[in-house]
């Protein structure tokens, strides 16, 4: 992490994350003073756009509670940072834009490995033209074989600089591949030519909603439940 960023981030371990119910959202913030006197504000005056969620981890054996024990202290509070996977939204419906087994095929032959198969797919793309910070739209390139498909469908996410966003629209390549994707909320920092996006367990950065948050819940035989709540803590 560069920068003068007193925070330290981790990785949440994907493994522990046995979701039974789960919100994910990206919800507005307002950021201009003495909203709490006037509902104008709310409505008319400057805000951001966050990710937030309330995870509901699913019943966990003591080797799982234990680890996820070790996890919320090594949070130290909310002076620790994390890393968390969109439990829910793992590849994009877009067709060609993310890997699914159900996705065309090609044989290897001619080699030491014939008759294995190669199913097509990505799960990146790159940046083709620099964007400023705060823009609201992206040059991304695709496969050639991918022009005139929709590899994006309005909702789909996806990760760029460490950061999570949400396409707004349908997404279809030209014929060289390349494609204007809009997405909500804004960069949060500038991208350039040849950085990449992730599209594939798509995470973003997160923080506790309190100091407190992610106990542990035992019942007989020695079974726990937990769950936390955070919000996103934006890589700037």
């Amino acid at each position: 992490m560069a920068g003068t960023d007193p925070y330290r981030t981790v990785s949440l371990p994907p493994q522990l994350v046995l979701v039974r119910e789960e919100t994910f959202m990206l919800r507005p913030r307002q950021v201009t003073s003495g909203f709490r006197l006037s509902r104008g504000v709310r409505v008319g005056g400057a805000r951001q756009q966050v990710w937030t969620c309330d995870l509901d981890i699913d019943v966990m054996e003591r080797p799982e509670w234990q680890r996820w024990k070790a996890f919320i202290a090594s949070l130290d509070g909310q002076a620790v940072l994390f890393e968390l996977i969109v439990p829910s939204q793992r590849l994009p419906l877009g067709a060609g834009a993310g890997f699914a087994p159900t996705n065309a095929s090609h044989e290897v032959t001619g080699t030491t490995i014939t008759g294995t198969r190669i199913v097509t797919g990505g799960t990146t793309a790159l940046i083709t033209r620099n964007a400023a910070r705060y823009a609201a739209a992206v040059h991304m390139r695709f496969p050639v074989g991918l022009a005139g498909e929709v590899v994006l469908e309005p909702g789909d996410v996806f990760s760029l600089g460490g950061n999570l966003y949400m396409v707004q629209g349908r997404v279809r390549p030209d014929a060289a591949g390349e494609a204007h994707v809009p997405f909500r909320w804004k960069l949060w920092r500038g991208a350039r030519v040849g950085d990449v996006v992730r599209f594939r367990d798509p995470t973003c950065r997160m923080q506790l909603t309190g100091p407190d948050i992610g106990e542990v819940l035992l019942r007989s035989p020695l079974l726990g439940r937990s769950g936390l709540q955070a919000e996103e803590v934006p890589y700037v």
